[in-house]
């Protein structure tokens, strides 16, 4: 996306085109110092140039723990969110298993001076990556996990 980056894993038509309306990605969410939760994305409509989506964040009680959200996004923006520097970036295939599946990926570390990212991108699933986990000095300080996954009927 930008000159000395990485290709990333999508490009902003895969992604308009899989995340269609209907498609919904739940994430169970990690952090230091904060309590887990989960987060809904649902798809609710767009077109070639940009998406638009529905948030809903729980406490793993299912609680609501925060109001619900409806926001727009254009598609490149979403493709730049996969933007790394190709001189702290390796990139590899590794299948996983997360709560929503087992996985095909594109793996990609980032060295971010000091911490590391660790992405897990679906390779039959663009959009967000399955799995995301953040590390510091070896130690996983926060993730992002793919629970659940509902695609649009074709």
């Amino acid at each position: 996306m930008q000159p000395g980056h990485a290709p990333t894993p999508f490009s902003a038509a895969e992604i308009a085109a899989a995340c269609r309306p209907g498609r919904v990605n739940v994430y169970r969410i990690t952090g230091e110092g904060r309590p887990p939760m989960v987060m809904r994305w649902e798809f609710t409509g767009g077109d070639d140039e940009q998406g638009e989506y529905a948030t809903a964040t729980f406490a793993e009680d299912g609680s609501p723990a925060a109001p619900p959200g409806r926001a727009t996004a254009r598609w490149v923006e979403l493709q730049s969110h996969a933007s790394t520097p190709a001189d702290r970036t390796v990139i590899d295939t590794e299948e996983i298993d997360v709560p929503a599946g087992r996985f095909a990926c594109w793996r990609y570390a980032v060295d971010e001076g000091g911490e590391q990212s660790i992405l897990w991108f679906a390779l039959d699933l663009p959009g967000p990556p399955v799995r995301r986990v953040g590390m510091r000095d070896g130690t996983e300080i926060s993730s992002m996990t793919l629970i659940e996954i509902e695609r649009p009927r074709a």
